[in-house]
Order: C-alpha cells, then structure tokens, then sequence
C-alpha cells in the first residue's frame, strides 16, 4: 500500500498522504480510518523512499507500454517468440528520475485517473508511438 501511494503521487502531486492512504484503502470494508491514519503514519515516516520507489515503478510501467506500443506483433509470431522482453533501468539520481518521468509521461501523453476503485493509467495515444 505504501509504495502504491508513492505510485499515486508520482502523478498526483498536489495529493495530501491522507488522500492517498484512503485511496489505496478503498478496498476495504466498513470502517477504514483507523487503517487510513496508520497507513498515512507509516507512509510519512519514509515519505522520500515511497515517492522515489513508486516513481522508479511508474518508470518502469511507461518503459514497458513504450516497448510493448513500438514492438511489431507480426514480429513476435514469425519468431515464435510471446515472451515479454526484458527492460534494465539503471537508477539515477532524482532529478534525473523526475526528468525520465516527465520526458516518458509526455512523449506517451499518460494520465493517471482516479476512479472508484484504483488509480489507471490511460495511455490514449499508445498505437501511434514511432520508434526511434
């Protein structure tokens, strides 16, 4: 739960901890504030290493759905091949985490929405991405 309200702020910056804490709690049943205030408390406690791991796995997903967009179907089934390719992201300092995140949210036009349930990712450009 608490590296996924650092995924949830990657994209949402303006969310406060307790917002995010009562998203990722959404599943829950019945009475969740109790749950909400401890996952807040221990989500502060190592705020900065939340953010950073959930910013590295939103890297991560748009490397992936960049891959998988510029990857030729075709290509898989004359190889024989349906495995997903693998992707090596060396982790950089911050800034150059923050720079990635923003060059890759830009150039796949992502948005993260809020729905009901979990937060989604919407790529609504993802078939016209041309490899380099």
């Amino acid at each position: 739960m608490l590296i996924q309200m650092g995924r949830i702020m990657t994209w949402h910056r303006d969310l406060s901890d307790r917002a995010a804490a009562e998203i990722v709690t959404r599943h829950l049943r019945n009475n969740r504030s109790s749950v909400i205030d401890r996952v807040r408390k221990n989500f502060a406690k190592n705020r900065e290493y939340y953010l950073r791991t959930g910013k590295i796995n939103e890297i991560c997903n748009l490397v992936m759905a960049e891959k998988r967009a510029t990857t030729s179907t075709d290509e898989n089934r004359e190889e024989g091949d349906n495995k997903e390719r693998l992707v090596t992201l060396v982790v950089p300092d911050d800034d150059t985490l923050e720079t990635m995140f923003q060059k890759l949210r830009s150039e796949l036009r992502a948005v993260c929405t809020l729905t009901d349930k979990d937060p989604v990712v919407v790529f609504p450009k993802l078939g016209e991405i041309q490899p380099e």
